[in-house]
């Protein structure tokens, strides 16, 4: 059975911007790349384990990257707590992922 996935402020906040970012040239490419980033998560949900472990940024934490995105997640009981989503290094939308 999929875990639920549940979004913190902060991660969707990070979705929002990333959108804002890329639909100011093409909307539809930014319909499109959420779309991706949400096709992973569902992946997450039925195979938690299978983003990249990074407890070099706090213990627990996981990484999936979609189209050079990076999602960055905790399993939690009964759920995937999406904590941040990162757009690729050197864009303005860019996060410190020690913000986690």
């Amino acid at each position: 059975m999929p875990l639920r996935l549940l979004l913190t402020p902060q991660a969707e906040e990070d979705l929002f911007e990333i959108w804002l970012f890329i639909a100011a040239d093409n909307p539809a490419a930014a319909d499109q790349l959420i779309a991706d980033v949400e096709k992973g998560w569902s992946h997450l949900a039925e195979f938690p384990l299978s983003g990249e472990a990074r407890t070099d940024l706090a213990p627990g934490i996981r990484r999936q990257v979609t189209r050079r995105h990076q999602t960055l997640y905790k399993i939690e009981d009964d759920a995937i707590l999406i904590m941040r989503v990162l757009a690729p290094k050197g864009k303005p939308v860019d996060k410190e992922a020690s913000e986690v």
